[in-house]
């Protein structure tokens, strides 16, 4: 449906792109909540990590640029797990299959 397996790898690439810099970007979020013990500390926070989100969104943004149809398909294909997201999470644990 997506066509040759190089295109069904670029829209997952830029996927993970959008994940990666979300991911590193949590991290900030994260730390001024509070949720890093005071003790832990990570080499080169926050210049590193920003730095990281920022190359990430170059790379998305390029994609954009670039492949604008490629794009939109990825993000299409991303919004096609919203719905699964909201099926599943609105689903009951079952007693017997509760996490501890």
């Amino acid at each position: 449906l997506t066509g040759t397996y190089g295109e069904l790898l670029n829209l997952v690439v830029f996927a993970d792109w959008i994940f990666f810099g979300g991911t590193v970007a949590a991290l900030f979020v994260w730390r001024r909540r509070g949720g890093a013990p005071p003790t832990y500390r990570s080499p080169g926070y926050p210049v590193l990590p920003a730095f990281f989100v920022l190359v990430a969104i170059a790379v998305v943004i390029s994609v954009v640029v670039e492949a604008p149809v490629r794009a939109a398909t990825g993000t299409a294909l991303l919004a096609t797990g919203i719905p699964v997201f909201y099926y599943f999470s609105g689903r009951r644990i079952s007693e017997g299959h509760r996490k501890p």
